[in-house]
């Protein structure tokens, strides 16, 4: 039989065991529970918290699975996260927005297109969420070379989700020739990654705003604006997947591009303008589909596809103004062309025979149909 021995206040030992452990645990939860915290200022925008100066100071010390929250302020890192975190500005409602610039001291960190290069933001883990915060290259780099500059890499194998933010100054410009070095990215995600961009503002950016090699990536309602001389504002490539729906994209040669997808690709409801070349153009692409978009002229093409074997529905867009023409498909294998809009072209739809064209509308077009050659 268990006795309680007393102890000298009368009370029980177990009894005062009991209170000092609820004590320790009571502590211990309330540090659990306050939030983690990034502010350069000596007191945190959020208290009581447990408060760090530096973004990367925060991510190393977090849990699994945590919210680091950072507070209104300009901070010079380069950073890397590597356990699945949510990194969240706060206190945006005071006019400031936290935002992450380039340190003068950075380093390569990234491998892109076979050379080392510079990420702003280097995510190597899975369910890593980036929200409420700015990634501002501030055009750091001045001199040509092999080294590309993004804002916000998703390594191999990494997932998440970008979400209401603004990536941008991701371009060198070099001082000697006065000209875009088209070397930065806004927002890249690499082969296997699995990557969603909502609501996002990617701007002034010399050669890709998003781009998706060999990894599933969805762009949803978000505004690209490439520099003038970039390449693609939104570009898939190697059998690559996902979604681009609902976006505003402008500049560059091309506002959508995709290199040798087959199928699980989906280009619609977006509005593309102020393109060079090509609204939207797909060269080895297979059963992709291209629908509901508005494309507003500059480039000689609205809708370029070559190179493929078929497959590809084009449905339901609107093109007006190319220089040159409307859409144009140059696959061997049946493509359906149908109930798109095209107004002021001098050529309408330039398609193969074994393509199924039909019920589209023509307005001041000067050729309405006719065969590739």
């Amino acid at each position: 039989m268990q006795r309680n021995v007393a102890s000298p206040d009368g009370r029980s030992g177990v009894s005062a065991l009991g209170c000092v452990l609820a004590m320790v645990l009571l502590a211990s939860a309330r540090a659990v529970a306050a939030p983690i915290v990034v502010d350069p200022n000596a007191t945190a925008c959020v208290t009581p918290s447990v408060h760090f100066t530096t973004i990367q100071q925060a991510i190393d010390a977090a849990p699994v699975g945590a919210t680091v929250q950072v507070c209104p302020g300009q901070y010079q890192e380069q950073i890397s996260i590597y356990k699945p975190l949510t990194l969240k500005g706060v206190g945006a409602g005071s006019g400031w927005v936290p935002t992450i610039r380039l340190p003068a001291g950075f380093v390569t960190n990234v491998v892109l297109y076979g050379w080392p290069s510079v990420a702003q933001v280097l995510v190597q883990s899975q369910n890593v969420t980036l929200t409420n915060l700015v990634i501002d290259g501030s055009n750091t780099l001045d001199t040509c070379s092999n080294l590309y500059l993004a804002g916000i890499v998703y390594e191999s194998g990494a997932s998440g989700a970008v979400r209401r933010a603004s990536v941008r100054n991701q371009f060198v410009h070099d001082s000697g020739s006065g000209t875009d070095c088209r070397m930065g990215i806004g927002i890249f995600a690499q082969g296997g990654s699995v990557l969603t961009v909502q609501d996002s503002d990617i701007s002034s950016i010399d050669c890709l705003g998003v781009s998706n090699d060999q990894s599933s990536v969805n762009v949803k309602t978000s505004v690209i604006s490439v520099r003038g001389g970039a390449e693609v504002g939104v570009n898939f490539a190697n059998n690559a997947s996902g979604t681009i729906s609902g976006n505003f994209v402008s500049g560059g040669e091309v506002g959508i591009g995709g290199w040798f997808v087959t199928g699980d690709v989906t280009i619609a409801n977006n509005i593309i303008s102020k393109f060079t070349r090509d609204g939207i153009t797909c060269n080895g692409c297979n059963g992709v589909t291209v629908s509901e978009n508005k494309v507003y002229g500059d480039g000689p093409n609205g809708i370029f596809f070559m190179s493929c074997s078929g497959g590809n529905l084009i449905q339901s867009n609107q093109i007006t103004g190319s220089s040159h023409q409307g859409i144009f498909v140059d696959c061997p294998a049946s493509d359906t062309i149908t109930l798109n809009i095209l107004q002021d072209l001098p050529y309408g739809i330039t398609a193969l025979p074994g393509d199924v064209v039909t019920k589209n509308k023509f307005y001041n077009v000067g050729t309405n149909i006719r065969t590739a050659q």
